[in-house]
């Protein structure tokens, strides 16, 4: 279990510390964030990916619902939302796909810079088949789950790949809201 302050994208002080008994989102996880609709999780991430920011994490932003506004983030949250790296997809692979490639490159150019990906929402996304069929034809429930695990799988297979070996300590960390 993490425990030291660099093993957190750190948020201490505050209701989310006090909910989850932790003091930040732990890197090397992935973090869930559910509720009704308007009920803050947005707003929560966005709190999130500026102590990021602030914490010198490149911050990856998946905006499947395209209601990301680039005005509030900067304003409200003081934070700079042309630093941020946006993905604009529906698609759940090509989403997906597309952080893996700026993970890679990131890494790539600096292996110790430490990445917080968000996905709001995942419930938003769609799968390929979802995409490209009417309702009658739609057969398969599960798609939207398995490729939702897929691109999951992957991303637990990078924030394995680059953890720090020396120290164990990861360099990622995954919202998803």
């Amino acid at each position: 279990r993490p425990k030291d302050d660099d093993d957190f994208i750190m948020w201490d002080n505050s209701a989310w510390s006090e909910l989850v008994g932790l003091p930040g989102i732990p890197l090397n996880k992935i973090v869930q964030i559910c509720g009704r609709p308007d009920s803050g999780k947005s707003t929560c991430a966005m709190e999130i990916m500026t102590r990021a920011q602030n914490q010198g994490f490149l911050v990856i932003l998946i905006d499947s619902e395209g209601k990301f506004s680039k005005h509030r983030y900067d304003r409200h949250f003081k934070a700079n939302s042309s630093e941020l790296i946006t993905i604009n997809s529906r698609l759940i692979l090509e989403a997906g796909d597309e952080v893996s490639k700026v993970v890679e490159a990131a890494k790539e150019q600096d292996p110790d810079c430490k990445i917080l990906i968000v996905w709001d929402s995942i419930a938003a996304s769609l799968s390929t088949g979802d995409s490209e069929k009417s309702l009658l034809e739609t057969q398969q429930m599960a798609a939207h789950s398995k490729e939702n695990g897929r691109v999951l799988r992957h991303w637990i297979n990078l924030m394995e790949k680059y953890k720090n070996r020396e120290t164990n300590k990861g360099t990622m960390a995954v919202v998803l809201i």
